[in-house]
């Protein structure tokens, strides 16, 4: 290769295409006609073998019909005790058709009342099946190597007992067992063939197409202009042409794609920066500015201590929650690197429940845990697990400001530990839902959250390989399912 062109090798496909200069449909025709031939005749006997099969379901449904016929005209005379007139219908129903192996009627007891054997039943037949539940059953058996199809009915609803018919399968089994053995060599035949003219296939059209593929592999988005050397007059050398005209195409629009990422992803940085930016400023406004009032009110009568005491501990609630937004925004932005070693999730549970213990006593929420899977460990950093789970049970006893119930559950699915929380609190629409995972969005009254809650818990469970999901729905509650690797993170984790 040379200046950046490429030069297919001679092989069998340039003397074919030299040889016959013909449309390339036609060099492809001649062979594949004849694969075509091939295949279809072996799909026509595998088409015909399903007929086959489906004559015989066919044959099993008629058989049971014919013999839910043969109880309704029986069971009249069974009512009335006419003996002599059940074992004329069975004899007549016999002889009607060759296909009629034998009938005969089995009471309750399992006892022979009527048949159309000569003698006694071949041994087992008449315990062989019943009807279970009343409705019919079939089995297929072997009366010396003869396949038969034995249909059970019950008679007067299973208080007479059951009736029990034999109907002989070779009109069906045979001729399926011939095709099939006719198929079988046809197709023994056909691979042969299939094999030869593969092999013709390869050499003439697949091996110089695996050249060609070989050559456009090292085609270089960054790299000059492709050229390919081909003339054989036909649909290959338009290929090559359109191939050259499609690379020239897709290097510009490559160049162009770069420069349009590098754009794209300078402006979504400036995008999520403005995103912050207008959150932090939304949120921290509010206790700055009520900070700015009392030190305003308290700067113009600093005697005055009655109205210290009344402004000083708003002050410092709106701190607190200017550091509470710095402390969230940390977290989400560059969390601590997890510090990993075996955790008892039900212990961590009971842990974060003794931290909610007021909230749940006060807010009448009924708890339950279910734990499955024996004693589990889990590879985590307790600390960040911990903030995850009060993250999620806070905003649970949230939704439930009239008591609820708290379904706290953990079980092992294959390599992974599942922790579930769900609440019967008042659910989330969908609306809600697409955007909860968004920093500063929250659907709390203003003072009662940062919006950074599900954003930062997001982002500690991602740091340890993990899942998150939600179901919800609106006045039936929410559950949360977390899914972490048994094992921990399969790869080391680095700090943001």
């Amino acid at each position: 290769m040379n200046g950046g062109e490429l030069r297919l090798a001679r092989g069998p496909l340039w003397w074919y295409s030299r040889r016959f200069p013909v449309p390339i449909r036609v060099k492809l025709l001649v062979p594949m006609l004849g694969l075509i031939l091939v295949f279809g005749v072996v799909h026509v006997l595998v088409i015909n073998r399903l007929v086959f099969h489906s004559l015989e379901r066919e044959y099993i449904r008629n058989s049971v019909v014919a013999a839910r016929v043969l109880s309704a005209r029986l069971e009249e005379a069974l009512l009335y005790g006419d003996r002599n007139e059940v074992i004329t219908q069975l004899w007549e129903w016999k002889q009607l058709d060759a296909e009629h192996a034998y009938a005969f009627i089995v009471d309750s007891r399992e006892r022979v009342t009527a048949s159309t054997f000569p003698r006694e039943l071949p041994r087992g037949l008449a315990a062989l099946q019943s009807p279970g539940n009343g409705k019919p059953a079939v089995r297929r058996i072997l009366d010396r190597r003869e396949p038969l199809i034995d249909v059970a009915i019950p008679l007067v609803q299973g208080g007479a007992g059951w009736l029990r018919l034999g109907f002989r399968e070779d009109p069906v089994v045979l001729p399926a067992r011939r095709v099939a053995w006719l198929a079988l060599s046809m197709v023994g035949v056909f691979v042969l063939l299939g094999l030869a003219g593969a092999w013709v296939f390869s050499h003439l059209f697949t091996a110089p197409i695996g050249q060609l593929l070989e050559r456009t592999a090292a085609v270089n988005l960054d790299g000059p202009p492709v050229r390919l050397d081909l003339r054989t007059g036909d649909e290959w050398q338009e290929l090559a042409t359109a191939f050259e005209g499609m690379t020239d195409r897709l290097q510009d629009s490559h160049r162009e794609l770069a420069q349009a990422i590098r754009r794209a992803s300078e402006a979504e940085r400036m995008a999520s920066l403005g995103l912050m930016a207008a959150g932090v400023a939304h949120e921290i406004s509010n206790p700055v500015a009520g900070v700015e009032l009392g030190l305003k009110r308290i700067e113009k009568r600093p005697e005055d201590v009655a109205q210290m005491a009344k402004y000083l501990p708003r002050m410092l609630n709106s701190i607190a929650h200017v550091q509470e937004i710095v402390r969230e925004m940390l977290a989400f932005a560059r969390p601590d690197q997890p510090a990993l070693g075996l955790v008892d999730p039900r212990e961590l549970i009971n842990q974060t429940l003794i931290l909610l213990a007021h909230r749940l006593e006060e807010g009448r929420v009924t708890l339950t845990q279910e734990h499955e899977g024996g004693d589990l460990r889990l590879m985590a950093d307790p600390q960040q697990l911990r903030q995850v789970l009060v993250n999620l049970l806070g905003n649970a006893l949230d939704a439930m400001p009239e008591g609820g119930s708290l379904l706290l559950g953990t079980r092992r699915r294959g390599s992974e530990l599942e922790i579930r929380i769900r609440d019967s609190g008042s659910g989330m629409s969908p609306a809600v839902l697409e955007r909860m995972w968004e920093p500063f969005f929250t659907t709390k009254p203003v003072g009662r959250g940062t919006g950074l809650g599900l954003a930062v818990t997001r982002t500690l469970v991602a740091r340890h390989q993990g899942r998150i999901e939600v179901e919800s729905r609106v006045g039936l509650g929410t559950t949360f399912t977390l899914s972490f690797p048994l094992e921990g993170p399969r790869e080391p984790l680095a700090a943001d």
